[in-house]
């Protein structure tokens, strides 16, 4: 059962890249906000259509489109323009600590009536950080303020980096109370925020819809399908894609690789690639969510070579279809997959041992089969246990409330 909020209350997520590349940090927006808008909150999206290196082709921009429209259509989305300024180039190419604050503090100019409206007439204002400065949180803070210390949540979805004079001018919005608590995804960065951004921190993980994400029955006997689903980047392990590839006709394994993923910047050498190999390659392109389910139950394993990570969504989704994960062993991935029981962790930036993690979970699949089955079964209950949207919904309206009444 969800908690009820103290009042009724108006929320205002501020989120300064573009909702349409889709990736983790969107969907979690969207997740949520459609999630606390069933129980009586009301709920804005403010969206900047900064940082648009996810965005696709018409047909897959029609297709998202249509996806965020069906989620959003009970929550009030405000487009926005970002602005930036330009600065004059011999302040550019300067390299001493203030010419770097002041480039970076150019970089977002959310100056805009919607926007001030929205803040003023807000109980909380919850800003989604996916820059590791603090340069488009800076501002918000300052109209926040402006608004009558409208309280400020921030939640931290990349490792931070923030700079000496950012830290101070958030540690001052803390203190006079505007910014008023810190989301973490990650453990491990919870000491850091703590300290730079001087305010409370809580930990709250990434969560799925456990009625939707649901296990089916596998299919032991077919093809082994191999699936990575995420953005086309090097920092999601997508430049590894074709190396394990290889390896994995290397070693006679008769495997599938499926590709679904939003774009990116190696979008095109994966598409060559599927074209290269389309016996061996699937490349699907953005799949909905309700379709997701599907490609989950049917896949044998889901791997995940991300470089750095904060708590993505593809681990426990996958986990929650009954599908076993190999993802890279960082800290962002540890907290989603146990080692040998729900699937494998490898060494990070080694294709050839995602090559040979692969082969160990084939092996598993068809000479102990039972095994294989255990460990599907296990990755369900430690979603279902740790990562439900019940469990963390309560979890968001604690923290609301936390902040409304003023406690940690």
């Amino acid at each position: 059962m969800v908690r009820k909020l103290a009042m009724q209350l108006k929320v205002s997520f501020i989120h300064t890249s573009t909702i349409y590349n889709l990736r983790g940090s969107e969907q979690w927006l969207l997740s949520l906000a459609s999630s606390i808008s069933r129980l009586g909150i009301s709920v804005k999206i403010i969206n900047f259509d900064y940082d648009k290196r996810f965005m696709s082709g018409p047909e897959e921009y029609k297709v998202k489109e249509g996806y965020i429209k069906s989620i959003t259509k009970n929550l009030e989305l405000i487009p926005l323009k970002g602005t930036r300024l330009y600065l004059p180039s011999w302040l550019v190419r300067r390299n001493d600590r203030l010419s770097s604050f002041i480039v970076e503090s150019s970089r977002f100019f959310p100056l805009t009536k919607k926007l001030l409206n929205s803040i003023y007439k807000s109980d909380i204002v919850y800003f989604v950080q996916c820059q590791k400065g603090a340069s488009h949180l800076i501002p918000i803070l300052f109209f926040a303020t402006l608004a009558g210390r409208r309280p400020v949540i921030v939640g931290i979805h990349v490792k931070p980096q923030v700079g000496l004079v950012h830290s101070l001018m958030l540690r001052f919005y803390a203190m006079i109370g505007t910014l008023k608590m810190a989301y973490v995804l990650n453990r491990d960065i919870y000491s850091y925020v703590n300290k730079t951004y001087g305010c409370p921190v809580r930990y709250i993980p990434n969560f799925v819809d456990t009625a939707r994400f649901t296990p089916r029955q596998k299919k032991v006997d077919s093809i082994f399908i191999v699936l990575y689903v995420g953005a086309l980047t090097e920092v999601k392990g997508a430049d590894l894609l074709s190396y394990i590839c290889y390896g994995l006709k290397k070693s006679s394994i008769p495997a599938e690789l499926w590709i679904c993923t939003q774009g990116g910047p190696l979008q095109q050498r994966i598409i060559e690639l599927s074209r290269e190999y389309p016996d061996s390659v699937k490349y699907l392109g953005f799949i909905e969510h309700s379709e997701l389910v599907n490609i989950y139950s049917n896949a044998h394993i889901v791997i995940v070579p991300s470089k750095r990570e904060q708590f993505p969504f593809v681990p426990i989704e996958a986990q929650a279809c009954g599908t076993p994960v190999v993802a890279s062993d960082i800290p962002g991935l540890r907290q989603c997959v146990l080692d040998g029981k729900t699937g494998l962790l490898v060494y990070p930036r080694k294709p050839e041992e995602f090559v040979r993690k692969v082969a160990l979970m084939y092996r598993l699949m068809t000479e102990r089969t039972e095994d294989y089955l255990q460990m599907c079964n296990n990755g369900v209950k430690y979603v279902n246990e740790n990562f439900n949207n019940e469990i963390v919904l309560n979890s968001t309206i604690r923290m609301f409330n936390s902040v409304l009444n003023g406690t940690d």
